[in-house]
C-alpha cells in the first residue's frame, strides 16, 4: 500500500497540456494532480492573496483598507482581504454592483422582448431601414406626432413596421380594417375634394400593390 500511496501517476495538465507525473496520494486530494506547476494553477493568484492576508493578522481581526475607487480608508476583516474581497468601501464604489442600464432602458428593452420578441438591436435595425420616420405619416419622432413604436397585427402578434404615437393609435381605433381605413380616406377626399390629395393617394395604393390592376 505505502509503494502505491508514493508510486508516480502520469497526468496531462489542464491549462498546457503538457504531460507530468505526480505521486498518487496527490491525486485523491480534491483538485489535487491537475496542473504541471503553480504558474497554470488558476487559483495561484487567491492562494498568494489568502497568505498575504493571513500574515496580516487573524482571519476575524478588522483592518484599514484603502478603496480602490475613491481611495476612502475603511475597515475590513482579514478573511474579506483573503478570499480577493475587501477592495472597495461600499456597493458604490464596487463595479460589479454598478447599474447596466438606467431604469427608463430596462423597461423599454424588457417591454421590447416581452411584448414583440425583439432585441434593441432588431429595434435599431428598423428605424434605421424606416430611415428614423413613421411608416405611415413619415414624420420624425422630434416631431409633434412623438416618438417611433412597434406596430403589431392584435391577432397573430406580427411584428409590422415602426409608427408614431398617432398613427399607432389611428391603426387600432379602426380595427386594423383596411377596408374601413379606405372608406375613411375616401371620406375625407369627398368633403374636402383636393385633385392633388387625391391623386397621391391613388399612387400611395398603387405602390403598396404594383403587381394589382388598381383603377
Amino acid at each position: 500500500m505505502a509503494d502505491k500511496w508514493h508510486s508516480p501517476v502520469g497526468r496531462v495538465c489542464e491549462t498546457c497540456g503538457s504531460a507530468f507525473t505526480v505521486q498518487y496520494q496527490t491525486t485523491r486530494r480534491p483538485g489535487g494532480g491537475r496542473y504541471c506547476t503553480q504558474t497554470c494553477n488558476p487559483r495561484i493568484d487567491e492562494l498568494n492573496r489568502s497568505r498575504i492576508a493571513l500574515a496580516i493578522g487573524p482571519k476575524l481581526a478588522v483592518v484599514n483598507a484603502a478603496c480602490a475607487t475613491c481611495g476612502r480608508s475603511f475597515k475590513t476583516r482579514v478573511k474579506n482581504i483573503a478570499r480577493g474581497g475587501g477592495r472597495f468601501c461600499s456597493r458604490a464604489c464596487n463595479p460589479a454592483y454598478a447599474r447596466r442600464f438606467e431604469p427608463a432602458e430596462k423597461y423599454r428593452r424588457h417591454n421590447l422582448r416581452r411584448n414583440y420578441g425583439l432585441t434593441t438591436s432588431e429595434f435599431e435595425q428598423m428605424r434605421l431601414a424606416q430611415k428614423g420616420r413613421c411608416a405611415i405619416c413619415r414624420s420624425l419622432p422630434d416631431e409633434p406626432h412623438g416618438v417611433l413604436v412597434v406596430d403589431h397585427c392584435h391577432m397573430s402578434d406580427r411584428v409590422r413596421q415602426l409608427l408614431c404615437n398617432n398613427c399607432n393609435m389611428a391603426v387600432g381605433l379602426l380595427r386594423d380594417d383596411p377596408v374601413t381605413a379606405t372608406r375613411l380616406a375616401a371620406y375625407l377626399l369627398r368633403h374636402d375634394p383636393d385633385e392633388a390629395d387625391a391623386d397621391l393617394a391613388l399612387s400611395i395604393i398603387r405602390q403598396a400593390f404594383p403587381s394589382e390592376d388598381v383603377a
